[in-house]
């Protein structure tokens, strides 16, 4: 039995729904938007470096999560939710070199379901460790 499987399991079905997503709006001929930056855009003159930034911080997450409760279920699907949107956007970056965005809200920015779940991730874990000192204090 896996130990964590629910960083598994998170991790995987963001990743599917995500490539299931971005395969339809492609088979659709939607209109999408050609992300070469990270979020919002940003970066989007030097690609090639950011395919290796990305890696790198997914890398660096792994690591950190030696840090995490790893009991707490809320940390396992934190950890899978970033890790299943950051894999689908790498694999967007291989396949088409630009990240495939298709969610747009007031054309203020696009974004994909697996930046939804790499920011939800991430918020679940600011609040872990914005929480961790006041848990420190009562034990």
């Amino acid at each position: 039995m896996i130990k964590y499987r629910l960083i598994f399991i998170s991790a995987l079905t963001v990743l599917l729904l995500d490539r299931i997503a971005k395969i339809a709006i492609l088979a659709s001929g939607n209109e999408f938007t050609k992300n070469l930056g990270i979020a919002f855009g940003i970066g989007h003159s030097v690609p090639g470096i950011l395919f290796f930034l990305v890696a790198l911080g997914l890398i660096g997450l792994i690591y950190l999560s030696k840090a995490l409760d790893l009991k707490k279920q809320s940390n396992q699907i934190a950890l899978g939710l970033i890790l299943g949107g950051g894999i689908s956007n790498i694999l967007d970056r291989l396949f088409y070199g630009f990240v495939i965005d298709f969610i747009d809200i007031f054309s203020l920015s696009s974004f994909n379901l697996a930046d939804v779940a790499v920011t939800f991730g991430s918020v679940i874990l600011l609040v872990y460790f914005w929480r961790l000192p006041k848990m420190e204090e009562r034990k």
